[in-house]
């Protein structure tokens, strides 16, 4: 098995370590057929260092340095988009006001997000501090039913392209999740540096399921970390994930 395109990247313009064109042009000497940037959503906590100025801006400015990187990479296939954070009980998400900017948008459950309301802050974001940090297991299924109901609105609502290390601190029913993804052209994402999907995930969810998608990412947030995906193609191979199935691998 082999990666063709990185689709989760991150730069400094959040927590990542290299500018999008040190990251393009690892991705270029690593054979890779594409790279996608795909830069946290203004909700993240590691956006907050740009709260002087314009997030928008600092977007834009990101979208006009790739922009020019493209004619030095003819044939790679390189895109700027989002992994937009859950910030609401309805299923808003933080980028809902700047789809202009974005050639795409995934989403994710992040841990380091500020929710819209109170409301939406305690319901997820300290139900998860008590599930995985205090050993609060007794909230799992709740929290689930919680989490999955809120995901399928953010799917209903936006144009979703990727779901990113879905059940990360936040546990969801997979099989309605991918039921959904199904319907609407959404894709789960494999990530390796958290092994998230797992095998036995995917096997549940293909049990199922036989059309919903799945990609592999790096979540890259160095340029050494471009396309290292070896976690993602043991799952793979573990799970019995049919080659079609997965966007971005050559079996």
């Amino acid at each position: 098995m082999r990666l063709t395109y990185d689709c989760h990247t991150h730069t400094n313009v959040s927590h990542g370590k290299n500018t999008a064109s040190e990251m393009i042009r690892a991705a270029f000497e690593k054979g890779l057929s594409g790279i996608w940037i795909t830069e946290h959503g203004p909700a993240h906590m590691s956006i907050r260092k740009h709260m002087y100025t314009s997030r928008r801006d600092a977007y834009l400015r990101l979208r006009d340095e790739i922009e020019a990187e493209k004619p030095r990479y003819p044939g790679m296939d390189i895109r700027f988009g989002a992994e937009a954070n859950v910030i609401g009980l309805d299923g808003e998400i933080d980028t809902a006001g700047l789809q202009d900017v974005f050639e795409f948008m995934n989403v994710g459950y992040h841990m380091m997000a500020f929710m819209k309301d109170l409301p939406s802050e305690l319901s997820l974001q300290a139900r998860v501090i008590g599930y995985k940090k205090l050993g609060m297991s007794f909230l799992e299924e709740r929290f689930s039913r919680t989490l999955t109901e809120v995901m399928l609105r953010t799917l209903d609502e936006f144009p979703i392209n990727m779901i990113t290390h879905p059940t990360r601190y936040y546990p969801m029913d997979m099989a309605a999740i991918a039921s959904k993804c199904s319907e609407r052209g959404t894709i789960l994402e494999i990530n390796s540096p958290k092994k998230l999907l797992g095998a036995d995930q995917i096997r549940d969810i293909i049990a199922v399921n036989d059309t919903v998608l799945f990609a592999v990412g790096s979540d890259a947030h160095r340029k050494e970390d471009v396309g290292e995906v070896s976690d993602a193609l043991s799952i793979i191979e573990e799970s019995g994930l049919a080659p079609g199935r997965v966007t971005n691998i050559i079996f």
